[in-house]
């Protein structure tokens, strides 16, 4: 058996340096390494091109029956390239989906002729409506209608 013979002081040394290699290999492979601090631009990426809105819609021509009419206006800085909708009953089963079209005379308002009848019995339906921009912006907006205030 071989003794040496340590100085308090280099002890001291060594596990001071352990402690200082274990709390950086914590930081850096465990924790994560620290990131440094970067500012927030003082316009966020979301204000400077923002997505295509969803205004009016005018569901006062729907009656669920089918050959009815459905519209709604929708605005962009730089237009809208699409516009999709899709019609859901009560429990989120769908009724009918498809694209919208614009007006001919004023690009921000869009029609859909809806096809599909609604099952009778069925007491509202939820209107979901997504507006697509050429710059990759996606706009939502749904509305609710109530069929049974319209039956006759």
């Amino acid at each position: 058996m071989t003794k040496v013979l340590m100085n308090r002081n280099l002890l001291a040394y060594r596990l001071y340096m352990r402690d200082s290699l274990r709390q950086v290999l914590v930081q850096n492979y465990i924790t994560g390494a620290p990131q440094p601090f970067v500012a927030e631009p003082m316009l966020a990426q979301e204000h400077l091109l923002p997505p295509p809105s969803i205004g009016f819609m005018a569901l006062d021509g729907y009656r669920g029956r089918g050959d009815e009419y459905i519209a709604l206006t929708a605005s962009h800085d730089f237009g809208i390239h699409s516009m999709r909708i899709t019609i859901l009953d009560e429990m989120g089963q769908l009724i009918e989906s498809g694209e919208m079209w614009p007006f001919p005379a004023d690009p921000n308002t869009w029609e859909y002729l809806p096809q599909a009848c609604v099952p009778p019995g069925t007491p509202s339906v939820t209107i979901h409506v997504t507006a697509f921009d050429c710059m990759g912006g996606i706009g939502r907006g749904w509305e609710r209608k109530i069929l049974e205030e319209d039956t006759e």
